[in-house]
């Protein structure tokens, strides 16, 4: 008899059934599929922050068939609801995931939740997870194409990159390292890469970042097992003028996601970006030497992006949707 429950993280059983579940529903279909880890999944729901998970599962007695996540931010966005659906291959078409979505439709409703929106990958208009989506009345409101870059590059390769701009020339330095930021030096940066990053119509604010909200979220990256490596480019000044960080879970080393790459615009021109990805990738081959891909999504609009990362070898895999249903209330 199929039932749709609360998960206990506690229960080393029941949470292991339930992420078999996920990943195998998230990956299903394509091409180096990267999933959130067990660990890090586990100690987000272990571990409550300002982001308050709420994770179901479909079982069949023991056997989980189907599993959903609602997110809520409680400090920032409090109108949006984050959904997450996976059902693994063949337990799909049976009405599985229609009942986790209502499950988590109704608890977001009884929140005041007035817009839910998700993310599915895709390779064309009739991908499992959009098709699904689509039925349920949420609309693509945002894309950004998944590219994977394959590692190892060339140390020779990586050298070259980095000196096809001239911003060396012009008085600019870059530094790089892992672990925690120091609070002044990206706060300013993310705050304006918040506020110009493509969204498409996604129904959100962008968020001023503080150093403690910097600071705090260093602190999740480490208590959920990420090294995080980070780049950052200054004028002659000092000044902060871009930085890229990248990012890889310790229980997943084959795989890096490139989370953030910006320059300010007063200082575009010069390829800080390619310097910045340069030295980032060159210190992730350093300390993460079994990483053998590095996905990194990019707006479609977003052509200097998208050429940088051809340059290095990235090719597009699928296209990540955002899909929205309902909005805010007038």
């Amino acid at each position: 008899m199929l039932r749709i429950a609360p998960v206990d993280a506690d229960d080393d059983g029941q949470f292991a059934a339930w992420y078999s579940a996920l990943r195998t529903g998230a990956a299903a279909g394509r091409h180096a599929p990267v999933v959130v880890s067990a660990t890090a999944l586990r100690s987000q729901l272990l571990h409550q922050t300002r982001a308050v998970r709420y994770a179901f599962g479909a079982f069949d007695e023991d056997r989980c068939l189907g599993t959903a996540l609602l997110e809520r931010d409680t400090e920032h966005n409090s109108h949006l609801g984050e959904v997450d659906v996976n059902v693994p291959p063949e337990h799909r078409r049976q009405g599985i995931g229609t009942l986790l979505l209502h499950e988590l439709s109704e608890i977001a409703a009884e929140m005041g939740l007035t817009t839910l929106l998700g993310e599915t990958a895709a390779v064309g208009e009739t991908s499992p997870g959009l098709t699904f989506a689509r039925g349920h009345g949420f609309h693509s409101v945002h894309t950004e194409d998944r590219h994977v870059l394959n590692l190892p590059l060339p140390p020779s390769r990586l050298a070259e990159l980095a000196r096809t701009g001239d911003a060396a020339e012009h008085g600019y330095s870059v530094s790089s390292w892992s672990g925690p930021t120091p609070a002044d030096q990206l706060t300013a940066l993310e705050t304006r890469m918040n506020a110009e990053v493509p969204t498409g119509n996604v129904d959100s604010d962008p968020e001023e970042v503080t150093p403690n909200v910097l600071l705090a979220r260093d602190h999740r990256l480490r208590e959920r097992g990420y090294l995080s490596l980070v780049a950052l480019v200054t004028t002659a000044g000092g000044n902060p003028a871009g930085y890229t960080q990248l990012l890889v879970h310790g229980d997943d080393p084959t795989n890096a996601v490139q989370d953030d790459t910006y320059v300010l615009t007063r200082h575009r021109g010069h390829r800080i970006s390619a310097w910045l990805k340069s030295v980032n990738l060159a210190a992730l081959q350093a300390s993460s030497p079994a990483v053998r891909y590095v996905h990194s999504w990019t707006d479609g609009t977003n052509n200097a992006m998208q050429t940088i990362n051809a340059q290095f070898g990235f090719r597009a895999v699928d296209v990540m949707h955002e899909v929205q249903r309902g909005g805010r209330q007038s």
